[in-house]
């Protein structure tokens, strides 16, 4: 093999060309990328250091956009709060024109009577008398007549008359008019004019009703002559307030009760005695104008609607309701309720509702559950492991212990979506159509697999425990793999257990709550997709009532359970198995008193048993509290003088309350809403070490204290008028506080604006090149290059010329 062998020269050449090589190679490699550091080859201290810096950066940039949305979501509380603010200045100055009318014609002048310019000066009260101007002087009473000069010789009046010789005998004035011979009979006047033969006998009140045909009802009237009263076509109406001692029945057709704006009330303690009963017969029942006042303990409806053949109109009637389990309407068995609004009904008490259309054993999972476990304690495993699982702390007073239960069969078809009337046979899948089933899921599977929430679908285990009892020994339960109803022994350990709540009164007419909503800790709702783990998710809307103000919600995943049936209220998900029996073995075949037992038809009719409840939606908050004129003849009739009439101002009111309510839950930004109580955390630095918490207030018209009042006086009015005063110096308040956090997020944003620059610039400083310097350093490198080149030729040139003497 041939050896090439280099001069030294030429070596040293190629050398030198291949070092410049490289060189030309690194600084090409600063210019194109602008940096002289590029890897810790480079220079391993200034590179790491130029790291840091950069990954500082890079994550404050992170929290500079955090915080722009944080300056977003304060700017639109604020902008809010203005408009908000303009609202309540506009019903102040509502309120105050009313007032400012009814001060008005409280002090009006009366027309006759002249106006004192100056009051400060007493008045002449006879301004035709010239004053005296020297008052010690007597005056002369008659200057035209001469002084007599003997005052002690009385003076004859009238000269030309004769003096009467016998001054004790009376003369008569006028000797043509004949004595009366009777001086003790008064004597008329006129005897032209017709004397009134009974003046000044007051009109009764109640004389128009009377013309109209209504029959009056008063504080005096026994149980006996109201349910007298209730006949086919009969008009009724109150002249007075009554209390019940029983409850009231109407079954005839066309039944017409005007209140006149008087109460009814109705105290009980018997289980479900209703106040008002209207059942078959009891067709175009109209209530009006009327105010109910209903207690019972027991639970119970103030009107309750009941047969198909019973159907009732209620308009401008104010309900309050007060008990465990009582309704203000409740239509079951097809009766039919036709009412104005929801507004004037008002509830109180646990499981208490507004109105309901259900047949309550059917779908009172709760009355249930507190039967097995007041009975069975311990032994009744599903239902007890319901009522202790909790969420958030067991002591809340939403969603802590005791708060959730086993539902009912009922309440389990709702959940999986089934038409009630659809159905035929209670046991079998007629009638079920998954769609809310779909709805709950389709939530569940977003929180679980995209928002990291500790949630899983309904449906897994197939078979869901319902606290329905179908005998003493056999329980209802729902396959939730084709909405299916069928019985199966209490102590089968087949069943699976989702702990339902029912939230009664929690939405009102404004609210768009649906089913597949999470409902979270605060009360407050949304859909799955929005969830952004400000709030802590609670539950899953599976069911919204008729009037859309309560709902039932569901827990997020299955309770879970030890071998024995054992359950942990601290960690209701660690348990090892998803399957439980409804009550021990040796409990299996106890009857639970308080439970309906559901035979197949007797469930059909207790799922079927709903009513219809048909809301207009108009509010008349007002109305009640008039005294409405009766009708006759087709026209209305002129009771004379009326109560003053606020109701259209107040209504007016109303509606700028409403409509301020309405954009306190629209302010949200991002799914918080710090006008509705969201807190709001602003990071500030990736450590989490320096934060802001922003507080939210509930701003809602309720929680700054405006009652909304009905206005019938002068006194209701100044009562709103400060509420409103009060109101809006709390929202200026609080519109302050959110300026100065505002002021410190724009702050803390541009300081880490400029922060960020100062690191980027340090960085920039120990990793890029300087472009001058690198460019002339590669014209020179280029220089050499070329030097080299031709070096190394003229070295083989040398090599050739001594080859050429040969």
């Amino acid at each position: 093999m041939t050896k090439l062998t280099l001069t030294h020269n030429m070596r040293s050449n190629l050398l030198s060309l291949q070092h410049i090589s490289k060189q030309v190679s690194v600084t090409q490699n600063k210019l194109s990328t602008g940096k002289k550091v590029t890897s810790a080859i480079d220079n391993p201290s200034s590179y790491y250091t130029a790291v840091s810096l950069t990954n500082r950066a890079d994550d404050l940039n992170a929290l500079l956009d955090a915080m722009g949305q944080a300056i977003s979501t304060v700017n639109g509380a604020i902008t809010a709060l203005k408009s908000a603010i303009s609202f309540l200045e506009q019903g102040h100055a509502e309120a105050g024109k009313i007032l400012m009318g009814m001060e008005l014609t409280d002090t009006r002048q009366d027309p006759d009577t002249p106006v004192d310019p100056d009051p400060d000066t007493p008045v002449d009260p006879d301004p035709d008398t010239p004053i005296d101007p020297d008052p010690d002087t007597p005056i002369d009473p008659d200057p035209d007549t001469p002084i007599d000069p003997d005052p002690d010789t009385p003076v004859d009046p009238d000269p030309d008359t004769p003096v009467d010789p016998d001054p004790d005998t009376p003369v008569d004035p006028d000797p043509d008019t004949p004595v009366d011979p009777d001086p003790d009979i008064p004597v008329d006047p006129d005897p032209d004019i017709p004397v009134d033969p009974e003046p000044d006998i007051p009109e009764d009140p109640m004389q128009d009703y009377i013309d109209a045909g209504y029959t009056i009802l008063s504080s005096t009237s026994t149980m006996e002559d109201i349910q007298n009263a209730i006949q086919t076509n009969a008009k009724i109406v109150l002249s007075s307030n009554i209390v019940l001692t029983s409850p009231i029945t109407i079954n005839k057709s066309n039944v017409l009760l005007d209140g006149n704006g008087y109460t009814i009330s109705f105290n009980s303690s018997s289980v479900n005695e209703n106040m008002i009963n209207i059942t078959s017969g009891g067709n175009n029942t109209t209530i009006t104008n009327l105010q109910i006042d209903y207690n019972n303990s027991a639970g119970g409806a103030a009107i309750y609607i009941d047969s198909v053949n019973a159907e009732a109109n209620i308009t401008s009637t104010q309900i309050n309701a007060d008990g465990n389990k009582v309704y203000g309407i409740q239509v079951v068995n097809g009766g039919v309720a036709n009412i104005d609004t929801l507004d004037n009904i008002t509830v109180s008490g646990k499981r208490s509702q507004k109105t309901s259309t259900e047949l309550s054993g059917s779908y009172d999972g709760e009355s249930n559950t507190t039967a097995m476990v007041s009975q069975l304690q311990e032994n009744a495993l599903a239902a007890t492991a319901a009522n202790q699982f909790y969420v958030v702390s067991s002591g809340d007073s939403n969603f802590g212990a005791g708060t959730w239960y086993l539902p009912s069969i009922g309440e389990l078809a709702q959940m999986y979506g089934t038409d009630m009337s659809a159905i035929t046979t209670a046991n079998g899948n007629e009638g079920a159509d998954g769609g809310n089933i779909s709805k709950i899921n389709n939530a569940l599977n977003i929180l679980s697999t995209q928002k990291g929430v500790e949630a899983e679908e309904v449906g897994s285990n197939n078979f869901y425990l319902s606290s329905s009892e179908w005998a003493s020994e056999y329980v209802w339960a729902l396959y939730t793999q084709d909405g299916g109803r069928y019985g199966y022994g209490k102590d089968s350990k087949n069943y699976s257990v989702r702990a339902f709540q029912s939230l009664e009164n929690c939405f009102d007419s404004s609210d768009t709550a649906q089913v597949g909503y999470v409902m979270y800790s605060d009360m407050s709702y949304g859909a799955a997709s929005e969830y952004d783990g400000s709030r802590q998710a609670v539950g899953i809307i599976a069911h919204i009532s008729d009037d859309g103000t309560s709902a039932k919600i569901i827990s997020l995943k299955d309770l879970t359970f030890d071998a024995n049936g054992g359950f942990n209220a601290s960690a209701p998900y660690s348990g090892s198995t998803k399957y439980t029996y409804l009550t021990t073995s040796t409990h299996s075949d106890i009857d639970i008193t308080g439970i309906p037992n559901y035979a197949d038809n007797e469930l059909l009719v207790g799922l079927q048993s709903g009513g219809t409840l048909n809301i207009t939606g108009t509010p008349d908050v007002a109305a009640f509290s008039l005294r409405s004129a009766p009708v006759a003849n087709g026209g209305a009739i002129d009771e004379g003088p009326q109560e003053i009439d606020y109701s259209a101002s107040f209504s007016q009111f109303k509606n700028i309350i409403d409509q301020y309510n309405h954009l306190i839950k629209d302010s949200s930004y991002k799914g918080i809403n710090l006008l509705k109580g969201d807190d709001l955390v602003v990071k500030f630095s990736s450590n989490s070490s320096s934060t802001l918490v922003i507080h939210g207030e509930d701003m809602s018209s309720v929680e700054r204290g405006i009652s909304m009042i009905m206005w019938q006086s002068v006194a209701d009015i100044e009562n709103t008028i400060k509420e409103l005063q009060t109101a809006i110096s709390q929202i200026r308040q609080y519109n302050a506080v959110l300026g100065n956090e505002f002021d410190i997020i724009s702050n803390r944003k541009q300081f880490t604006e400029n922060i960020i620059n100062v690191l980027s610039e340090g960085s920039d400083k120990l990793t890029l090149a300087d472009m001058n310097e690198e460019s002339a350093y590669m014209l020179s490198l280029l220089t050499r290059q070329k030097l080299a080149i031709n070096s190394l030729s003229l070295a083989a040139q040398a090599t050739q010329s001594i080859l050429k003497v040969f």
